[in-house]
């Protein structure tokens, strides 16, 4: 991936140069274009059969390198041409993005980290958030977003176990690296210790509602490839009760303990990937974010993913077989 990352980078530098005092709403057509090639680059690797995993890893850095420009742009000009005084704020990834996964048309879930006491954040805190989600906005993003000071994003994770699983996965991208420091150390201090058994019994109670609404079978015809059974979301639950078990977002933490051998890690690791690579097909198939394998698109992913033909049977039945 370094290969890859370090052109991106280049083609970042040249881009997306900053253009002293430009509104970053100035710069648009420039992250369009940015955006354009970069998200071409991706899709002719995932063609050239690429894993799941790293397609979506590579596109999570891009949205990274992109957001980090936008964040300096949007810093830069409310200080010098807003001439407001900075106060320190920090943008967080959550979620599927926090983790270093996204799909082609996923949600770009990101918080906005501050440490003001009174309701409202300051002056300058404003316009940089405003003029951030409105350029997201304007690049076509579907944008997830909240603006917390610590203490409200620690409260509303114990208050709500989606929004601590979302938080869980939290993710550094651009302002006070300090201010997300302190939210980590509190976070892990006020929102995990201490609530490891409620947090596993509520997962696993999602688990099964996600489950039963789903079918109760991974032998669906049309399988919900995120949330149903043997899904994206099973594995990922698995991370999520794990870090609160052994304190790490890793299967490698169940090798040896009488949960996984080495063998069933890389066996659901492999299964993982395939979901994933599946998953931005069918966002490339749709032109859009879904998670459903419907019957009459089934045929021309299993030719987009250049299934071999295997005597008469369809090539749809080829790929169902190799995801049940």
């Amino acid at each position: 991936m370094s290969r890859h990352l370090d052109k991106v980078l280049a083609h970042a530098e040249r881009q997306l140069a900053p253009v002293g005092g430009s509104r970053p709403a100035e710069l648009l057509a420039r992250y369009k274009k940015f955006l354009r090639i970069e998200e071409h680059r991706l899709r002719l690797k995932h063609q050239a059969g690429v894993g799941g995993r790293e397609i979506c890893g590579r596109r999570s850095k891009l949205v990274d390198l992109l957001l980090r420009h936008i964040f300096a742009s949007a810093d830069s000009f409310a200080q010098s041409e807003g001439q407001l005084s900075a106060t320190p704020l920090t943008l967080v990834a959550l979620g599927g993005y926090g983790r270093g996964e996204l799909n082609p048309c996923s949600d770009v879930d990101v918080m906005f980290l501050h440490n003001e006491k009174a309701e409202s954040v300051s002056p300058y805190a404003a316009q940089v958030i405003e003029q951030i989600l409105y350029l997201l906005w304007d690049i076509g993003f579907k944008v997830g977003h909240s603006t917390r000071s610590a203490p409200e994003a620690l409260a509303e994770a114990n208050n709500e176990m989606l929004t601590k699983t979302s938080m869980l996965e939290s993710r550094f991208l651009a302002g006070d690296k300090e201010l997300e420091q302190l939210f980590r150390e509190e976070f892990r201090e006020k929102c995990v210790q201490g609530h490891e058994h409620s947090y596993v019994e509520a997962r696993m109670e999602d688990q099964a509602t996600r489950h039963a609404k789903y079918g109760n079978s991974v032998y669906m015809q049309e399988p919900h490839v995120k949330s149903g059974c043997g899904g994206l979301r099973d594995y990922q639950n698995l991370l999520w009760m794990t870090f609160f078990r052994e304190g790490a977002l890793t299967t490698t933490h169940l090798v040896g303990k009488d949960w996984l051998s080495l063998r069933d890690q890389r066996r659901i690791d492999l299964a993982y990937d395939f979901l994933l690579r599946l998953r931005t097909e069918l966002h490339y198939v749709n032109g859009r974010a879904t998670d459903v394998l419907h019957l009459n698109f089934q045929e021309t992913i299993a030719q987009r993913m250049r299934y071999p033909a295997k005597g008469r049977a369809p090539l749809s039945e080829v790929l169902m077989k190799d995801y049940y």
